[in-house]
């Protein structure tokens, strides 16, 4: 025999059918919403980097770098802070200059040397008087490219 279901059974049924599907609303309206800030993120990120290529772009196309322009591009294509790459920059240069000063000389490999030479003392002329002037003899650090950096200069005389 089939059981009677009553009013209340199926007030109940339809209560927890509504609960159900107010479940389901909400989870559909999570994850949506969780999809809309996963592509709000992606369009950011998306658009950083354009805006990276942009400012890359416009360093490469810059005639001269200086120290802020190379430590904003090193920064830019290595994903690093400026912090960091200012610290490399700095790093680099300061290791450079304190070798070069002791008397050392350093080779890179591919791109050059950085050495100290000693320029001799010489008799020089004052332009305005015309007066002979001893210039005296220093030290002075110089650097001498590699071959590679200098077929990428002029390839068509070292390539």
């Amino acid at each position: 025999m089939a059981k009677k279901i009553t009013a209340a059974q199926k007030k109940k049924a339809a209560e927890a059918k509504e609960k159900e599907a107010r479940k389901k609303k909400a989870l559909k309206a999570k994850e949506a919403k969780q999809r809309d800030a996963v592509n709000a993120k992606k369009k950011a990120a998306a658009q950083k980097m354009a805006d990276q290529k942009k400012r890359i772009k416009a360093l490469d196309s810059k005639k001269d770098l200086n120290t802020g322009d190379l430590v904003e591009k090193l920064s830019l294509e290595n994903g690093i802070t400026r912090t960091e790459a200012k610290k490399i920059v700095n790093g680099f240069l300061g290791t450079i200059q304190s070798h070069v000063t002791k008397g050392h000389s350093v080779h890179l490999t591919g791109f050059g040397v950085f050495e100290r030479v000693k320029r001799k003392g010489r008799t020089g002329r004052n332009p305005q008087t015309g007066e002979k002037v001893k210039i005296p003899a220093k030290r002075l650090p110089n650097f001498r490219p590699g071959k590679p950096f200098k077929a990428l200069v002029e390839p068509k005389v070292f390539g």
